[in-house]
């Protein structure tokens, strides 16, 4: 029992030092000492190239599809479900409406349609919540105070641990 809970203390102790510092290198693991520690040693650096391949494989994942959201040439964004503010917008939508990224997303979708309309909207949400996919033409109001027509295309996402929706914009007013 001493000659493997030893090892398996320091294991423990470099795994959590990995997880800690979000560093998966294999040589953070030792690999020495009796032919148990080195047996035990070689499978958790074997474990940690693992974990730092999916890593890498996540990341760059991440990185293409934040590169395809903000460099789409049509606007787009991100609104939680429940508060309908604006979570995320792309460089597309902060030209086309005018406002900066900061003042989007301190609004909700309702800011962004003329006051009229936003009871009918917030109706149209609720019913919109049951669909995975949506679209429909809309009005907006961009920073200039003029109306647009729109086409929004929505679906359903989880955004951060939140419902939420992602849409593309088309702007339809001609």
């Amino acid at each position: 029992v001493q000659r493997i809970a030893r090892p398996l203390g320091e294991l423990a102790g470099a795994f959590d030092e990995a997880r800690q510092r979000f560093d998966y290198s294999p040589q953070r693991i030792p690999v020495q000492g009796t032919r148990e520690s080195v047996v035990l040693g070689e499978a958790a650096r074997a474990m940690l190239q693992q974990i730092a391949a999916t890593q890498a494989l996540a990341d760059d994942s991440t990185t293409g599809y934040r590169e395809l959201f903000e460099l789409h040439p049509l606007p787009m964004w991100v609104v939680d479900e429940e508060t309908l503010r604006f979570l995320e917008v792309n460089a597309a939508a902060l030209r086309k409406y005018g406002w900066r990224r900061d003042d989007f997303l301190a609004m909700t979708v309702l800011d962004i349609r003329p006051p009229e309309a936003r009871e009918a909207v917030a109706a149209a949400i609720v019913d919109m919540r049951t669909q995975e996919h949506h679209s429909v033409v809309w009005q907006h109001r961009i920073r200039s105070g003029e109306l647009i027509d729109l086409e929004v295309a929505t679906r359903q996402l989880r955004w951060a641990g939140r419902a939420a929706r992602i849409a593309v914009v088309m702007d339809v007013t001609l």
